[in-house]
């Protein structure tokens, strides 16, 4: 058998004149201690993006390519800032006219009351952290969470789509 070299692995080295992906940290901050985030031990400071910040920018990605993904936040937790991450995920879809805009959430903080402003929103993607089929994985992993609300939250999800 031919050993494999890093040199025999296919590469697709493409140049792409515009990201296909960009993520805005909208949220700095979280509600999670997780044994793997480096969220607890960061220095910047706490907060949410300005609005307007993230209505240029957006644009700004829309105008070079509408079918560029973006992701309202990877590491913070949007809502952390309640609902208010609606109105940046309305704007991207309905302003913006991004056509592939993501969320990524712990979802313990998601409130069955928000699922309209989810839906019209527009979201066309939901990534949940749970990073656990057990609530003692879950409790050991995801420190600070409650995984009866997630997977209460996740099973409103599913059932409103």
């Amino acid at each position: 058998m031919k050993p494999i070299t890093i040199e025999s692995i296919p590469v697709n080295r493409v140049c792409h004149p515009f990201p296909k992906v960009v993520i805005f940290e909208i949220v700095c901050g979280c509600n999670l201690s997780c044994i793997m985030c480096p969220q607890p031990k960061l220095t910047r400071a706490k907060g949410i993006m300005d609005l307007d910040l993230y209505r240029r920018l957006t644009q700004e990605v829309a105008a070079h390519d509408p079918e560029t993904e973006v992701w309202a936040t990877i590491m913070g937790e949007v809502f952390l800032h309640k609902n208010r991450v609606f109105d940046y995920l309305t704007f991207a879809k309905k302003e913006a006219k991004l056509k592939k805009v993501y969320l990524n959430s712990n979802l313990v903080l998601f409130r069955a009351e928000w699922m309209d402003q989810l839906a019209e929103s527009g979201l066309d993607k939901i990534t949940v952290g749970l990073d656990a089929a057990t609530e003692a994985t879950y409790d050991k992993v995801r420190v600070g969470g409650d995984f009866r609300a997630v997977e209460n939250n996740i099973h409103a999800l599913l059932k409103a789509k």
